[in-house]
């Protein structure tokens, strides 16, 4: 995942889909909200 000069690494070692909080998480790191989210 990236935005702008912040690269996130989403870690899926079963390769599966990720749960909510996981996503929640990465996105409150990476300073995306949920409607930046949810628009794209």
């Amino acid at each position: 995942m990236r935005r702008g000069n912040v690269t996130l690494i989403i870690p899926n070692p079963h390769e599966g889909d990720i749960s909510v909080g996981l996503l929640r998480r990465l996105l409150q790191q990476a300073g995306i909200s949920r409607n930046e989210w949810l628009e794209r």
